[in-house]
């Protein structure tokens, strides 16, 4: 799933490219950029409810590889924000044998049972924001609309499976701050997304360093960055208790009209 859904978003990227160079043209207050990438992220944390939980080692999760894809549009108007939209695919498995007892949606697995877990936190984000200050020095801030299409199954080999969604809409405060050695095409750059509340949180930090190889149409960019991704679900107010933290390095290609 993870594989076929990547290769339709390089789909849709090749199949826009035309589109996005005519409109940056035709447009020439208006910037865009397109990125696909890697993110290769260690898994930390735990699951689990009322005392019965297990760390995502003793489950067996270790390092993965995710597919990343962001597409940005700016322009120079100011009472319209600029738009961003980035899909993270994070899919993952793992095996692994209780070394206590595990209670994931009101069913309790025994210490020394088999386990495997399905874990899924895919999400999108739909970010509007404002860019204050735009030129070798950046500043951007704004809000994000991530729609998480996420889950967990649970399988034991005794008890059985059990699987939880968390398909839904979480509103994030959004902050961008860039920095472009002139006349050089190297840059750095951080964003950040987080918001909490009753117990929940989920939170997002980047940082990287890129160059832009300038073209006479296009420029290509090339990124190196880090990741945070922290996830937690409150186990009062839900069935499951999740704190989960993903960091890693990450690679990007991209073009920028």
């Amino acid at each position: 799933m993870k594989n076929t859904l990547f290769t339709n978003l390089i789909s849709l990227v090749f199949a826009t490219i035309t589109l996005l160079s005519v409109t940056a043209h035709s447009a020439p207050l208006v910037d865009v950029s397109v990125t696909v990438g890697e993110w290769q992220p260690d898994y930390s944390g735990d699951i689990g409810i009322n005392g019965n939980t297990a760390t995502l080692k003793e489950l067996g999760f270790d390092d993965d590889s995710h597919n990343v894809f962001t597409l940005v549009f700016k322009h120079s108007i100011p009472i319209i924000p600029n738009a961003k939209i980035r899909h993270s695919d994070i899919s993952t498995s793992a095996s692994g044998t209780l070394v206590r007892s595990l209670e994931f949606d009101n069913v309790t697995y025994s210490a020394s049972e088999d386990i495997e877990t399905d874990l899924d936190l895919t999400h999108t984000d739909f970010t509007l924001f404002y860019s204050p200050l735009n030129n070798w020095v950046q500043i951007d801030l704004g809000i994000t609309g991530r729609r998480f299409d996420a889950g967990g199954t649970v399988v034991g080999s005794i008890n059985g499976a059990d699987s939880e969604t968390f398909d839904d809409w979480v509103p994030m405060l959004y902050a961008g701050f860039g920095f472009e050695l002139p006349l050089s095409g190297l840059y750095a750059d951080a964003t950040f997304n987080a918001v909490g509340y009753d117990g929940n949180q989920v939170s997002d930090i980047t940082a990287a360093v890129g160059y832009a190889f300038a073209l006479p149409a296009v420029d290509i960019v090339a990124e190196l960055g880090y990741r945070t991704f922290t996830f937690k679900l409150d186990e009062d107010d839900n069935d499951i208790g999740i704190d989960l933290e993903l960091d890693g390095l990450y690679f990007n290609l991209g073009l920028q009209f």
